[in-house]
Order: C-alpha cells, then sequence, then structure tokens
C-alpha cells in the first residue's frame, strides 16, 4: 500500500475513463494517445495502427481465457495505461465461454442463460473491471452505443449486456 499526500508534487490520482460512440468516430485511436498504453482489442480495432504510425503493445483477445492472462500480464508490466476495447465484445467472449461450460447449472437447455447466469456474467465481468481499476494504472474502457427511446426522448448509453452499463 502506499500512501500519498496529495498536496505532494509526485501525487498523481490515475484516471479512468469509459469512450462509447458509433463505430469508426475514433475512440481506439484517441485511446492510444495516452501515456504509455497496452491495449486488449477484442475485436480487430487496431489492424491498421501499424501502417498510421500508431505504435503500441496489444493484446489480441480472441477467447474469454485470454483476458485473465492479459491482466496478469499487464500487471508485471510498467504500462501507464490500460485500454479494453470493447467491452460489448468482451462480454459476449464471456458468454460464449459461458456456453461452453459442461453441465452448467447457468444455462438453459435452449442454451441461454438462467437468471443465475446472467448475474455470473455481470458480476464476473464487473470483477474484472475492478481488478482492472486497482491497479496503479490509468483505465480507459471503449464500447459501442446503445440507443434506447424513453417517451418522446432519444437515450444513448454504453452497449453492455445484463445492465453493467447502468
Amino acid at each position: 500500500m502506499k500512501i500519498y499526500n496529495t498536496a505532494d508534487a509526485q501525487y498523481q490520482p490515475k484516471v479512468h475513463l469509459l469512450l462509447y460512440g458509433d463505430g469508426g468516430v475514433g475512440k481506439t485511436t484517441f485511446a492510444a494517445t495516452a501515456p504509455r498504453p497496452v491495449m486488449a482489442d477484442c475485436e480487430g480495432g487496431t489492424k491498421y495502427f501499424g501502417l498510421r504510425g500508431i505504435p503500441m503493445d496489444v493484446a489480441r483477445i480472441e477467447t474469454w481465457p485470454d483476458m485473465p492472462a492479459f491482466y496478469e500480464a499487464v500487471k508485471q508490466r510498467d504500462y501507464e495505461t490500460v485500454i479494453i476495447d470493447p467491452l460489448n465484445e468482451l462480454m459476449e467472449k464471456l458468454l460464449v465461454h459461458l456456453k461452453a461450460q459442461p453441465n452448467s447449472k447457468l444455462i438453459q437447455r435452449d442454451g441461454n442463460p438462467t437468471i443465475a447466469g446472467w448475474g455470473w456474467l455481470k458480476q464476473t465481468m464487473r470483477q474484472l473491471l475492478k481488478s482492472f481499476r486497482d491497479l496503479d494504472k490509468h483505465l480507459i474502457l471503449i464500447t459501442h452505443v446503445a440507443e434506447d427511446r424513453d417517451d418522446e426522448r432519444l437515450i444513448k448509453r454504453p452497449a453492455m449486456m445484463t445492465k453493467l452499463a447502468q
């Protein structure tokens, strides 16, 4: 544990951001400008970074088990910023992982999660995000936007399953 005095010039609180918006507006490119970043790329959003002169370390997250391995690798390195892009794709990978579990009481016969399964998904994702939040690093979470209607208003929220966006 470190104890800081907020009046000390060495005290630099970590920034945690949630970026959400339509595809192609520059969320990933903006996040890449953070200090000493590493990115968990869950959908291939960094594929042209090298061609565009944006150097950074990237972990391609193909399946859910890649994410705990990414966490362990990041924890041991001197990155200043961790980027997870996009959260809604990571949640899909977690859902696929859950559905692949044999004899799970969290999955219905039709292959969809039970109520307990949805709770497990939400809790598992929340625990992962808290683990990254608690590292001594900046954290940028990126997701797409979801649009809902409330009477006559259009409401834009982060796109996340299980109401995690709330």
